[in-house]
């Protein structure tokens, strides 16, 4: 109507002025009938063109909020292999940190939603190692359960074989073939730490798998039929003694007694000032790099 290439409010004042004292200039297009007349009729389109536009733009506003924002792609390697470490660790406040982790998951019974539950009660983060043919429809909603309350979801192999054992197509593949299964679950394009299976790496290894390798610093042995009192002795046994800060704790979320035992020594370690932290929370609150194709038992 004014001739200012767009269609807003302006156009309805033009629009009026015209109507109203015949000598305001106005476009050629003001006649949106077609009806050769410039009348209260093309006024009327006017509105209506204006309103559309306006709810489209709400619409496309609203659409737009709602999205899910994008999941952070990292971690991701950085040169020379660093590995991008993103962590939040503003939360953990000055405490002593302990990576407790969990392998072998995801699972069907209760014992991994009973670790979830009593890590969130304190307010604890944890790194969880899934085993990518054990997913299906029925368990991969404790992965995004994982991912949703901040803990760090990561990678043990496809079929957990030894991969001290396997040549390098298959090493590299074990590792691929759950980054994508995890990758597909949680709508992200990213790498994952990994935790060889039996603990057990060497050179070729280190050379094939595109991520750091985390072993442990403290084996709870419930693998070994621990007892959950034995468990919950040796990790206070370390926090006495000095030595569990900032190690790596290697448990399993397919047992019972783990379970019980996470339940007992999540209270106990916030009592005696720790904080139970994700892996990559661990390095990047004491300001230690990871690196790919290196093993890590602890970040000092």
């Amino acid at each position: 109507m004014n001739t200012d290439g767009k269609v807003d409010a302006d156009d309805l004042t033009a629009m009026l002025c015209y109507l109203v004292t015949q000598n305001q200039q106005i476009g050629e297009t003001a006649d949106l009938n077609n009806d050769q007349q410039i009348n209260a009729r093309d006024l009327s389109l006017l509105k209506q063109k204006i309103m559309a536009a306006a709810k489209t733009a709400e619409q496309q506003q609203t659409a737009a909020q709602e999205q899910p924002q994008q999941q952070e792609q990292q971690p991701v390697q950085l040169a020379a292999g660093q590995w991008y470490n993103t962590a939040n660790t503003s939360w953990i406040n000055g405490r002593k940190v302990v990576a407790i982790s969990f392998d072998d998951g995801p699972v069907t019974g209760t014992s991994a939603s009973r670790i979830q539950d009593a890590l969130t009660k304190q307010g604890f983060h944890a790194t969880f190692f899934y085993w990518g043919s054990k997913i299906n429809s029925g368990n991969e909603n404790e992965i995004r359960e994982a991912e949703k309350r901040g803990f760090e979801v990561a990678n043990h192999t496809w079929t957990h074989p030894k991969l001290t054992e396997k040549d390098n197509n298959t090493i590299l593949s074990e590792y691929n073939q759950t980054k994508d299964k995890l990758n597909s679950i949680l709508g992200v394009n990213r790498d994952y730490l990994l935790r060889p299976p039996y603990l057990a790496v060497d050179d070729k290894v280190k050379n094939m798998i595109p991520s750091p390798l985390i072993n442990c610093g403290i084996d709870s042995g419930d693998w070994n039929k621990a007892t959950t009192q034995q468990m919950i002795d040796k990790i206070q046994a370390a926090a006495n003694n000095g030595t569990l800060n900032g190690q790596v704790v290697l448990m399993h979320e397919t047992y019972d007694t783990t379970a019980a035992a996470v339940e007992q020594l999540c209270p106990w370690l916030a009592e005696h000032g720790y904080a139970i932290v994700t892996v990559s929370e661990m390095f990047k609150y004491n300001n230690k790099d990871m690196f790919k194709g290196n093993v890590y038992n602890n970040c000092f």
